[in-house]
């Protein structure tokens, strides 16, 4: 299903009468195996109507031309760009942990990591760029011990994302 900024809701195949369906796939083939038993026939359908499929390795290649045409994968590698995002001119004042993303992370894990380690090192600070949604109840587990020492962001621009990253 797609969403119309008007918050209508169309089929994929209503909408691509007058549109071209791109879909960008993130998913390694050990979590297709998962998402073909767990619920996601959406996921499956959207492969089944898209123009063109992205991957964003090469490797990814073989397990998507067993769920589609093989005519329609296109391999656009995942990349950095250097001359951006590089590094700062000026050593950080002090340690700092960044944690970035929503998709398939571990935020219950992550919170027990970032609590013990925080515990056995004062001086870091963390910052974590996530939705709510994902950071769920380990958000407020994380905050409990460890309070004013992470910041939790979310929505960054480009040069917001980079100077946290030369932090």
């Amino acid at each position: 299903h797609y969403l119309y900024p008007e918050n209508t809701l169309f089929h994929g195949n209503e909408w691509k009468r007058n549109h071209g369906i791109v879909l960008s796939c993130h998913q390694p083939a050990a979590y297709l195996q998962g998402m073909k038993q767990g619920g996601h026939e959406g996921f499956f359908r959207g492969l089944e109507s898209a123009d063109r499929v992205v991957l964003l390795a090469s490797h990814f290649k073989a397990d998507y031309e067993t769920l589609c045409d093989r005519s329609r994968l296109v391999v656009i590698p995942h990349g950095v760009d250097a001359n951006f995002f590089r590094p700062a001119s000026a050593k950080p004042q002090q340690p700092l942990v960044i944690t970035i993303g929503n998709w398939l992370r571990d935020y219950d894990f992550w919170a027990s990591a970032v609590i013990k380690l925080g515990i056995e090192m004062p001086e870091v600070q963390f910052a974590v760029v996530a939705t709510p949604q994902a950071l769920g109840e380990a958000r407020a587990r994380a905050e409990a011990k460890l309070g004013g020492r992470i910041r939790f962001l979310q929505g960054l621009t480009d040069e917001q994302l980079r100077d946290l990253y030369q932090q």
